[in-house]
């Protein structure tokens, strides 16, 4: 069926009565949160956070659930594609530093112009990647495939249906192709 408009998601991993049933618990350990998230740039609710062993977990979703004199319960999630977690806790305050949107003269970001993952009518899923990014053709690599295919730049949101600049592995040429699904 033809796509008329994405569909935008978001994650929720938790309900009034605690974790959702549909997910897996990979790891339950202690840890600390630094920072808004990287990964869901739009959620006030994501974090980047480190665990007791180190592991870097990007992004956590709060649970919103908890009292604010408990600490906080937060569950890490790989990517929307899949149903494990971890969960972790954290006994000092949460970091709440989401930036307010860009004032006069500044080049205005929206968050959806790089959401977490993408759904793409050629079937393949794209993850938003963490660290150094390269360039090809002079556009930033902003997303690995599961397909092994690449998004170039970011993803162009001013109509119904959202488009991405795909690169596809082996190709020499990058096509638009549709955004079925965007994460958050």
């Amino acid at each position: 069926a033809a796509v008329t408009r994405t569909d935008i998601r978001y994650v929720l991993p938790f309900g009034p009565d605690g974790l959702n049933t549909t997910l897996t618990v990979a790891g339950d350990e202690a840890g600390t949160c630094i920072s808004d998230s990287l990964a869901a740039l739009d959620r006030p609710d994501a974090f980047d956070c480190t665990g007791e062993s180190g592991q870097i977990y990007d992004p956590c979703f709060e649970n919103p659930f908890l009292s604010p004199d408990e600490p906080a319960e937060l569950a890490c999630v790989t990517d929307p594609f899949s149903t494990e977690v971890v969960l972790l806790t954290v006994a000092d305050p949460l970091p709440r530093e989401k930036e307010a949107p860009a004032g006069p003269g500044q080049d205005p970001f929206v968050p959806w112009d790089l959401p977490w993952a993408l759904e793409l009518a050629n079937g393949d899923r794209c993850t938003l990647l963490h660290g150094t990014l390269s360039q090809l053709a002079g556009q930033i690599v902003y997303y690995s495939c599961e397909q092994n295919g690449a998004v170039l730049g970011v993803v162009d949101h001013g109509q119904p249906v959202w488009t991405v600049n795909y690169l596809a592995e082996g190709d020499v040429a990058s096509r638009l192709v549709e955004v079925t699904a965007a994460w958050s």
